[in-house]
């Protein structure tokens, strides 16, 4: 009787010297699967083209070899495109999380995901954008980060849609075009930064700018 290892394409005359080889070989080192003379089916199928192997071992070298272009080799993890395999590079997965909101412990892997964190109000300290804006006027009387506006961005200003807004089919802002299903939402965008003008220049400048912040309250 011959004994047969398909992954290594090798015979063996013996019982014996194939279990030896299988315990051996390093081919077989992250591998307990033992295979008669018969073929069996491969059990481990690729996540993106649907090739099948023996085993983990193989199928995880077969990703990291042809389809290296969305595949993650340190966390074994297969991604739709290129663009989920780059997003997930730039994660907390492996950027980690280095900025420290300067008033709360929230933290993120990049400069523009603490200042999201500041201007949406989700800081515990009350920090949102226009508090935000208001302090950076007041300290940045030469405007070393900032733009220079006639006017300002105010809390105190509080645009309103109405029912005119409607164009039948659905409610249209009137400065941009973009339609909502209802009159809350069209409401809610108009009071959004969607439509405020940009106050600060640099993100990265005012992140370290930011940490000579008082809280405003």
């Amino acid at each position: 009787m011959t004994y047969y290892c398909y992954p290594c394409d090798r015979s063996f005359v013996s019982q014996n010297s194939y279990n030896q080889h299988v315990n051996n070989s390093s081919a077989h080192r992250q591998s307990y699967d033992y295979y008669s003379e018969e073929e069996p089916e491969p059990e481990f199928e690729c996540d993106a083209c649907y090739s099948r192997f023996y085993t983990s071992k193989s199928r995880e070298q077969h990703h990291a070899a042809s389809h290296r272009d969305r595949y993650c080799v340190p966390c074994k993890r297969m991604f739709m495109n290129a663009n989920n395999l780059m997003q997930h590079q730039h994660s907390r997965a492996h950027v980690g999380s280095t900025l420290k909101c300067p008033f709360c412990s929230a933290t993120s892997a990049t400069a523009s995901g603490v200042v999201i964190h500041l201007e949406s109000g989700s800081c515990s300290s009350g920090v949102n954008r226009q508090k935000i804006n208001a302090e950076i006027r007041r300290l940045d009387q030469n405007h070393v980060i900032t733009n220079r506006l006639l006017t300002y961005p105010s809390s105190s200003t509080t645009t309103t849609a109405t029912n005119r807004s409607w164009n039948g089919y659905a409610y249209e802002c009137y400065l941009c075009s973009r339609q909502t299903a209802s009159l809350d939402a069209l409401n809610k965008h108009l009071n959004s930064p969607a439509h405020e003008q940009n106050v600060s220049i640099s993100t990265s400048f005012g992140l370290r700018f930011f940490g000579s912040l008082e809280v405003p309250y």
